[in-house]
């Protein structure tokens, strides 16, 4: 899955810009604990209106709130691609993800194994 974002507010801390966590595009993991995600390398995406971002849809990533009160949060509209092959690895009532975390014969790897 990709995602494209095109960016209708700037991006920055007081406004909930989008974090990844550095490495997670290369396999599938459960989501870490609070402790754990401390630990991890989270690099946050400034942007500005009209700018474009993509990325692995099953990258791990999330946009926290906004830090200042005075921010209403950002805008953002975004495109996802899934490859029509991804539809016939799914069984009734799967989703995406469910295929991802069940999958075991060593092609998607986990987090905790790339560090």
């Amino acid at each position: 899955m990709l995602n494209i974002g095109i960016q209708l507010d700037a991006a920055t801390p007081q406004t909930g810009q989008l974090q990844i966590i550095a490495g997670s595009h290369r396999g599938t993991s459960r989501l870490p604990s609070p402790a754990e995600a401390k630990l991890l390398p989270v690099v946050p995406i400034a942007t500005e209106p009209g700018d474009v971002t993509a990325h692995f849809g099953h990258t791990m990533h999330a946009a926290p709130p906004p830090t200042s009160k005075k921010a209403r949060g950002r805008r953002a509209l975004y495109v996802s691609y899934v490859p029509p092959l991804t539809f016939e690895m799914m069984g009734p009532r799967q989703g995406y993800n469910d295929v991802l975390f069940t999958r075991d014969s060593g092609h998607v790897h986990h987090i905790d194994e790339i560090a």
